[in-house]
């Protein structure tokens, strides 16, 4: 079946919407993000792991998330689970959300779009264009994100001291859909 025959049509758009726009509450960013628990959220804003909004904040109001926000936290959830510390999480993960800006604005991701939501497709054609990274560590003691934009030269650049191997394009789509999602309803 092919997308003409879907009715699924071509959207190309600069950005989806805007990146740096404060716009979910904590519950829609625990729904969007399945790994991250409330309690440690909640723990990284009171310790200033991740930075918030200054203008939302006071007595009796909701802090609000941006989507750039949420790769991020998305991306921190993720590589802590594999023992990467949260401060230094975060500061990979400020790597994870440029190069998301960047994405958007110098070669966007195809949007389709059907009757019910968008979504950035990811085939094996659009996958060997994405950029790739490894987390590393020389001596055990700090965390350190190396990447690069050529697939086989990724390949070629593995270390026997790789943490993590991270798909950074695939993980900002996949995160920007989940908002698709809970923009359509379906999360």
């Amino acid at each position: 079946m092919t997308l003409e025959e879907t009715h699924v049509r071509l959207h190309p758009m600069k950005a989806p919407f805007d990146l740096e726009e404060p716009r979910f509450t904590q519950a829609e960013v625990l729904r969007m993000l399945p790994l991250l628990k409330a309690k440690t959220l909640q723990n990284w804003v009171s310790r200033g792991i991740i930075e918030m909004d200054d203008r939302k904040k006071g007595k009796g109001t909701r802090l609000l998330y941006t989507p750039l926000g949420v790769v991020g936290l998305d991306f921190m959830s993720r590589v802590t689970l594999y023992g990467v510390p949260p401060k230094e999480a975060s500061d990979m993960a400020e790597y994870i959300m440029n190069r998301a800006v960047e994405r958007f604005e110098r070669e966007p991701f195809d949007i389709l779009e059907d009757a019910e939501s968008r979504f950035i497709p990811v085939t094996p054609e659009t996958i060997g264009n994405f950029r790739r990274a490894q987390i590393f560590t020389d001596d055990g003691s700090e965390y350190h994100l190396g990447y690069w934009n050529d697939v086989n030269d990724f390949s070629e650049r593995i270390r026997s001291d790789v943490v993590i191997s991270v798909e950074i394009d695939f993980c900002i789509a996949q995160v920007i859909n989940r908002i698709f999602l809970l923009e359509a309803g379906k999360i």
